[in-house]
């Protein structure tokens, strides 16, 4: 977030912030019927929680994140 999407520490917090209550939310049951074991969180809410936070910062949601260029932070 502070690199690519050059926002600011506080802006930073306040994403990640946002993403963890929507992204650590546990699923209801870690076991479905047929008895094969689920993931504890979902892995589609970040995915779709992290593209939210990319668009947000007038990035394209199929942007690649590596920053080449000379003025790149060095996080």
């Amino acid at each position: 977030m502070l690199g690519r999407l050059r926002m600011s520490i506080s802006d930073s917090i306040d994403a990640y912030l946002s993403l963890s209550d929507r992204i650590f939310q546990k699923k209801r049951h870690r076991v479905t019927v047929k008895g094969d074991i689920q993931g504890r969180f979902d892995s589609e809410e970040l995915a779709q929680a992290v593209r939210e936070v990319i668009t947000a910062r007038g990035v394209p949601e199929d942007a690649l994140l590596k920053d080449v260029s000379q003025n790149a932070c060095k996080v």
